[in-house]
Protein backbone atom coordinates (compact mmCIF):
# COMPACT_ATOMS: atom_id res chain seq x y z
CA UNK A 1 0.00 0.00 0.00
CA UNK A 2 1.27 3.49 -1.33
CA UNK A 3 0.26 7.02 -0.20
CA UNK A 4 -0.80 8.68 -3.65
CA UNK A 5 0.54 11.96 -4.49
CA UNK A 6 -3.43 13.27 -4.39
CA UNK A 7 -3.16 13.04 -0.69
CA UNK A 8 -2.19 16.38 1.06
CA UNK A 9 -0.47 14.81 4.46
CA UNK A 10 -2.10 18.10 6.14
CA UNK A 11 -6.04 17.21 5.02
CA UNK A 12 -7.50 13.93 6.03
CA UNK A 13 -10.28 14.62 3.42
CA UNK A 14 -8.09 14.41 1.25
CA UNK A 15 -6.74 10.91 1.80
CA UNK A 16 -5.82 8.74 -1.07
CA UNK A 17 -3.73 5.41 -0.95
CA UNK A 18 -3.65 2.83 -3.35
CA UNK A 19 -3.04 -0.77 -2.83
CA UNK A 20 -1.51 -3.31 -5.84
CA UNK A 21 -1.17 -6.99 -5.22
CA UNK A 22 2.22 -8.67 -6.21
CA UNK A 23 0.51 -11.00 -9.01
CA UNK A 24 0.81 -9.75 -12.21
CA UNK A 25 -1.65 -12.40 -13.77
CA UNK A 26 -4.42 -9.55 -12.85
CA UNK A 27 -5.46 -7.23 -15.15
CA UNK A 28 -8.38 -5.74 -14.51
CA UNK A 29 -11.82 -6.48 -12.06
CA UNK A 30 -12.51 -8.81 -15.08
CA UNK A 31 -9.97 -11.16 -14.23
CA UNK A 32 -11.74 -11.80 -10.90
CA UNK A 33 -12.82 -15.09 -9.97
CA UNK A 34 -13.89 -17.37 -6.67
CA UNK A 35 -10.08 -18.40 -6.43
CA UNK A 36 -9.34 -14.37 -5.85
CA UNK A 37 -11.98 -13.60 -2.89
CA UNK A 38 -8.81 -14.40 -0.16
CA UNK A 39 -6.83 -11.78 -1.88
CA UNK A 40 -9.62 -9.75 -2.45
CA UNK A 41 -10.98 -9.95 1.12
CA UNK A 42 -7.60 -9.64 2.74
CA UNK A 43 -6.39 -6.44 0.83
CA UNK A 44 -9.61 -4.96 2.10
CA UNK A 45 -9.22 -5.60 5.82
CA UNK A 46 -5.39 -5.44 5.79
CA UNK A 47 -5.45 -1.75 4.07
CA UNK A 48 -8.24 -0.65 5.89
CA UNK A 49 -6.82 -1.02 9.05
CA UNK A 50 -3.37 0.04 8.19
CA UNK A 51 -4.78 3.10 6.99
CA UNK A 52 -6.70 3.62 10.08
CA UNK A 53 -3.99 3.02 12.39
CA UNK A 54 -1.56 5.22 10.58
CA UNK A 55 -3.84 8.28 10.03
CA UNK A 56 -6.09 7.99 12.98
CA UNK A 57 -9.24 7.81 10.03
CA UNK A 58 -12.26 5.55 11.73
CA UNK A 59 -12.37 2.15 9.05
CA UNK A 60 -15.86 3.25 8.42
CA UNK A 61 -14.87 6.79 7.11
CA UNK A 62 -12.70 5.17 4.44
CA UNK A 63 -13.94 4.23 0.94
CA UNK A 64 -11.96 0.89 -1.37
CA UNK A 65 -12.85 1.02 -4.89
CA UNK A 66 -11.83 -0.12 -8.19
CA UNK A 67 -11.61 1.81 -11.74
CA UNK A 68 -13.06 0.19 -14.67
CA UNK A 69 -11.89 0.93 -17.04
CA UNK A 70 -8.58 1.64 -15.28
CA UNK A 71 -5.61 3.74 -15.95
CA UNK A 72 -3.38 1.06 -16.59
CA UNK A 73 -3.72 -2.49 -16.39
CA UNK A 74 -2.13 -4.22 -13.15
CA UNK A 75 -5.26 -4.85 -11.16
CA UNK A 76 -5.58 -2.33 -7.87
CA UNK A 77 -7.66 -1.07 -4.96
CA UNK A 78 -7.50 2.74 -4.06
CA UNK A 79 -8.51 3.49 -0.87
CA UNK A 80 -9.31 6.87 -0.08
CA UNK A 81 -11.72 9.04 2.80
CA UNK A 82 -14.92 9.20 2.15
CA UNK A 83 -15.16 13.31 1.98
CA UNK A 84 -12.97 13.15 -1.03
CA UNK A 85 -15.55 11.08 -3.10
CA UNK A 86 -18.19 13.43 -2.06
CA UNK A 87 -15.59 16.35 -2.86
CA UNK A 88 -15.02 14.77 -6.36
CA UNK A 89 -18.47 13.24 -7.56
CA UNK A 90 -17.61 13.24 -10.98
CA UNK A 91 -15.17 10.09 -10.49
CA UNK A 92 -18.38 8.03 -8.91
CA UNK A 93 -19.52 6.50 -12.07
CA UNK A 94 -15.94 5.00 -12.89
CA UNK A 95 -15.35 3.72 -9.87
CA UNK A 96 -16.99 0.10 -8.20
CA UNK A 97 -16.47 -0.45 -4.91
CA UNK A 98 -14.73 -3.38 -3.27
CA UNK A 99 -17.48 -4.82 -1.20
CA UNK A 100 -19.60 -4.88 -4.08
CA UNK A 101 -16.89 -6.60 -6.55
CA UNK A 102 -15.92 -9.31 -3.12
CA UNK A 103 -19.94 -9.71 -2.92
CA UNK A 104 -20.49 -10.44 -6.71
CA UNK A 105 -17.92 -12.62 -7.27
CA UNK A 106 -19.13 -14.72 -3.76
CA UNK A 107 -22.99 -14.73 -5.51
CA UNK A 108 -22.02 -15.62 -8.82
CA UNK A 109 -18.23 -17.22 -8.89
CA UNK A 110 -16.95 -14.30 -11.22
CA UNK A 111 -17.09 -10.92 -11.27
CA UNK A 112 -20.39 -10.06 -13.66
CA UNK A 113 -20.98 -6.04 -14.73
CA UNK A 114 -24.12 -4.39 -13.56
CA UNK A 115 -23.74 -2.76 -17.04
Amino acid sequence: MRKDLKFNSGDLKTLYCMAMPYRKDIKTLRDLNETHLEMLNSMKSDCMSKISEIFKVPKNHLLAFVHYLPTYYHFHVHFCHQKYISDKSANIGKSILLTDIIDNITLKGKFKSQF
